[in-house]
């Protein structure tokens, strides 16, 4: 049997009047509480309502009252039996009766996943290059409540044309600045922190000198400019 001792308890309802899965006549019959969630999988922000069912007989269950027992102490807010989840992990929610004698022995199981994306922050390394040395960039991208999401992040270049990208990888042969940030599929993100890259002009691999006047021999004496 489970340990509920530790489990937070964040809200108590109103009865309820129904005797859901009745078994027999009732005589000695033990109730018990089952703990049912629309989606065992939700992403951060988005209501998730709990219902809490008894099995036993209707006479037995007319007059009892409930909670929801959670073990995570925190990431969540409680309204009604609506959970809304602001962190990212696993979190297990059980039905119990106003005391907490009667406990749901199998909780439900809730995976909490980032929600969708606000924020991104790009960043590059190094920030200054050589023609044809890459650097690497970096997205972080978070939804609303801070939590990052690591999937379907593209990064972005400007001007791109004389960029070559692979994954993270970046160079180019073109000196200049170049603006990085972050996508992510089809969904707008409202707030950017672009990073800035940089490719210096290389050292030259080339001299040429010209002569004014330009002439195959000179006189000693003669002035001759040099460029």
């Amino acid at each position: 049997m489970r340990n509920y001792s530790n489990w937070v308890s964040v809200l108590a309802i109103l009865p309820i009047l129904c005797g859901c899965g009745s078994s027999g006549d009732g005589d000695g019959q033990a109730l018990s509480v089952v703990t049912i969630a629309d989606s065992i999988v939700v992403a951060a922000g988005t209501p998730l309502p709990i219902r809490c069912e008894i099995e036993g007989t209707e006479e037995e269950a007319i007059d009892m009252s409930f909670q929801l027992l959670i073990e995570e102490p925190d990431g969540y807010e409680a309204q009604g039996l609506t959970l809304t989840f602001g962190s990212v992990g696993k979190y297990h929610i059980a039905c119990a009766n106003d005391d907490a004698t009667i406990v749901d022995e199998t909780p439900e199981i809730i995976t909490v996943v980032a929600g969708l994306p606000v924020r991104s922050v790009a960043s590059v390394d190094p920030p200054t290059t050589q023609p044809g040395i890459p650097t690497t960039a970096t997205c972080i991208v978070t939804d609303a409540y801070g939590n990052e999401i690591t999937s379907g992040i593209n990064i972005t270049v400007d001007p791109a044309e004389e960029v070559e990208q692979e994954g993270q990888t970046l160079s180019s042969e073109v000196s200049g600045t170049y603006e990085v940030g972050c996508a992510y599929s089809d969904v707008e993100i409202a707030e950017h922190d672009f990073a800035e890259w940089t490719v210096e002009p290389g050292a030259p691999t080339k001299f040429e000198l010209s002569f004014e006047p330009d002439q195959l021999a000179y006189k000693i004496g003669d002035e001759v400019e040099v460029t």
